[in-house]
């Protein structure tokens, strides 16, 4: 029933994704062996680090938001995060509490390998939702840098 779903294989579709990146003029960090990749993209006011993994017919994204979450504040932020979440299309913001990081995730499951504008788009994507709700975050800054989330 099954058979031939994940025809392409995860090194193709590694190397399409940084290809992709590259042709975007993107500096990528690639780690073949466990087919990850690193890599940095402007946003409208950060930068945004991006974490890229294929794994078993899956692309899993994380845009890693400069932000870290004082334990007081988690809760205050977590009702934010569901906020922003009911109205994302593409991908959802995770909180971190053992560590207060704010992270973006996107998976991308693929039976044929995507094209390489097609993975730029879902990049594109996820980085326009960052930029439209990171204000949103933002407005949580404290009034020094022990209590701000951008550091």
């Amino acid at each position: 029933m099954f058979e031939g779903l994940g025809r392409s294989s995860d090194e193709k579709v590694f190397n399409t994704l940084r290809n992709a990146m590259a042709e975007l003029g993107v500096d990528c960090e690639a780690d073949e062996e466990n087919r990850h990749i690193l890599f940095t993209v402007q946003g409208d006011d950060l930068e945004i680090g991006f974490q890229a993994a294929v794994i078993e017919g899956c692309i899993l994204l994380s845009a890693v938001l400069a932000v870290t979450v004082p334990p007081e504040r988690q809760d205050e932020v977590l009702r934010e995060i569901n906020r922003l979440n009911a109205d994302c299309v593409y991908g959802h913001f995770v909180l971190y509490p053992d560590n207060g990081m704010i992270t973006f995730d996107h998976s991308y499951i693929f039976d044929d390998r995507p094209s390489k504008d097609h993975l730029q788009f879902i990049i594109y994507s996820m980085l326009r939702e960052v930029d439209e709700n990171d204000g949103d975050l933002r407005r949580f800054e404290g009034p020094d840098d022990s209590m701000s989330l951008y550091h």
